[in-house]
């Protein structure tokens, strides 16, 4: 199936942004804490070059500046969550994790993180965040910021849930309301 969509996408586009979205009442939550907590998912999928227009999960985004985020990690890791995408509604989902050198583990319900004292099954696979299928992030050898996302036929999308406290302020997050 890989090399199928490998096939049918073989460009990556350039992007800069992860982005959350969230309702309206989560995102005060956000903002009088200042930060986003450990563990969550970011997209990085893009639609015809931009950011999508739409989100099931709220019309509150916050976008985060990607390279100023990576380079806050001192051993960056990429962990791919699953070997093949979740599918969901018809669209297909797949998730990666970045962390700060250490093994993200999953609990059973697929949504709670569990710390390395708890390690039981491993379901995250390690990847080279420069040479996969579906994302390209990092320094390459001749230490330029890179960040590579399959272009998306509407139908994938990916995720990159960071292992870490973002401080809004440390990464310029800026918020924006989506328009319906």
């Amino acid at each position: 199936m890989l090399d199928v969509l490998c096939q049918l996408y073989p460009n990556k586009e350039d992007f800069r942004y992860i982005y959350h979205n969230t309702d309206e009442e989560t995102k005060n939550k956000i903002i009088d804490s200042g930060s986003i907590h450990s563990g969550t998912s970011f997209c990085c999928t893009l639609i015809n070059g931009d950011l999508p227009n739409y989100s099931p999960y709220g019309d509150e985004r916050v976008v985060i500046d990607i390279e100023n985020l990576w380079s806050s990690f001192e051993e960056p890791t990429l962990y791919r969550y699953r070997k093949k995408p979740l599918d969901k509604h018809g669209n297909k989902y797949v998730k990666f994790v970045l962390t700060d050198g250490g093994l993200p583990v999953f609990s059973r319900d697929e949504n709670t993180f569990l710390g390395p004292e708890n390690m039981g099954e491993t379901v995250c696979i390690s990847v080279d965040p420069l040479d996969n299928h579906f994302l390209h992030i990092g320094r390459n050898e001749a230490g330029e910021f890179v960040c590579k996302v399959r272009m998306n036929d509407r139908h994938y999308w990916i995720d990159l849930t960071v292992m870490k406290e973002t401080n809004l302020d440390e990464f310029g997050a800026e918020w924006r309301t989506l328009s319906q």
